[in-house]
């Protein structure tokens, strides 16, 4: 009982981490005082593209596809939004130019027996996210703040079946069976907070070394979770970006990056996070029954990649070593990659 109320335990230590500032005045962040704001290698904005699937493993089951295209713009909200940004999210966003970001996606799930209209109930559940969201991000030197609201649906609504079908259709893959046993239609939340440091430890000779924590919360039915991570990077002109951007619930990165000091930018990467869940909606969802697995409380990383930067466009990829997300899981370490590739306007 006592590793069941740890991922609660660690979600209060996340809340309390992130809402520590919100009772502090408006003006008298140390953060916004040492480090002026950055701006976005783009006039009008951003645009990003992250594919994470473990097709890059050789495999095709459990966390097996997601897709997310998000816009980030340079130009500030308007200026109510970026007040509630502020003020209801302090504790996020340091006191600095607030960008806005809109973003649609889709996430599936399936099992490790894909042959059977009637998988074995003890497999991972079948299940697809798809999703729209709204964020407000800030960024200085050293300090990113992310705040997101994502609104979409978990169910056969969400097309994964469909999606899934065409992918393999153009790639003469085979046709996945248990569809019809996926999680039922169910409206879907998620609000996640991210916060994220750069910290520089070492330069030499236009290289330089650096680590970047942080800690976040998800909130919702999507999955209710804490989590705290950490890369750690070596290379060219770091300061682009605070690392290659994931597909939610992840921690890693952002959409925006800077124009390099130059034309280049470049660096290697590896990082750890782990996630304390509470709540997860494409396992814990099973409203009919049907399946009969656990979700586990505690998740880990690890990753490894590269980013690329030239003048206005970013490429990155990495690979993610993921920790068993139900108890029932026979095939351990999960692993996938994830592809992101981003250009400035």
């Amino acid at each position: 009982m006592v590793t069941h109320r740890l991922p609660c335990a660690l979600l209060l230590g996340a809340a309390l981490v992130l809402g520590s500032s919100v009772l502090a005045e408006p003006g008298t962040s140390p953060a916004s005082e040492a480090h002026p704001t950055i701006s976005p290698a783009g006039e009008a904005g951003t645009f990003s593209f992250t594919f994470e699937n473990d097709i890059f493993a050789g495999t095709d089951r459990y966390y097996t596809s997601g897709v997310r295209f998000a816009w980030v713009s340079s130009d500030e909200p308007c200026e109510w939004l970026a007040t509630l940004g502020h003020r209801v999210a302090r504790s996020v966003m340091p006191e600095a130019r607030v960008a806005w970001s809109l973003a649609v996606g889709q996430s599936m799930y399936t099992a490790r027996n894909v042959s059977s209209r009637n998988p074995p109930r003890d497999d991972r559940p079948f299940a697809g996210w798809l999703y729209a969201t709204g964020g407000l991000s800030s960024a200085s030197e050293a300090d990113l703040s992310t705040v997101e609201v994502s609104l979409g649906v978990i169910g056969p609504s969400a097309r994964a079946h469909e999606a899934q079908d065409f992918a393999h259709y153009l790639t003469n893959g085979d046709k996945y069976e248990g569809w019809n046993r996926q999680i039922d239609d169910r409206p879907a939340v998620l609000i996640t907070l991210v916060r994220s440091w750069a910290l520089q430890w070492a330069a030499l000779e236009g290289f330089a070394a650096d680590v970047v924590p942080a800690v976040g919360a998800n909130l919702g039915n999507v999955q209710t979770s804490a989590a705290v991570g950490m890369i750690a990077r070596f290379g060219h002109h770091l300061e682009v970006d605070f690392g290659p951007p994931r597909i939610r619930p992840a921690l890693a990165g952002n959409g925006v990056f800077r124009s390099p000091n130059g034309k280049w930018a470049f660096y290697a990467f590896v990082g750890a996070e782990g996630r304390a869940i509470a709540y997860d909606q494409t396992i814990d969802g099973n409203d009919d029954g049907y399946w009969r697995v656990d979700r586990e409380p505690l998740v880990g990383e690890v990753s490894g990649g590269a980013e690329l930067v030239y003048r206005a466009v970013r490429a990155s990829f990495a690979m993610i070593v993921q920790s068993a997300t139900f108890e029932q899981q026979s095939h351990t370490p999960f692993v996938f990659g994830s592809l992101q590739l981003s250009t400035a306007f």
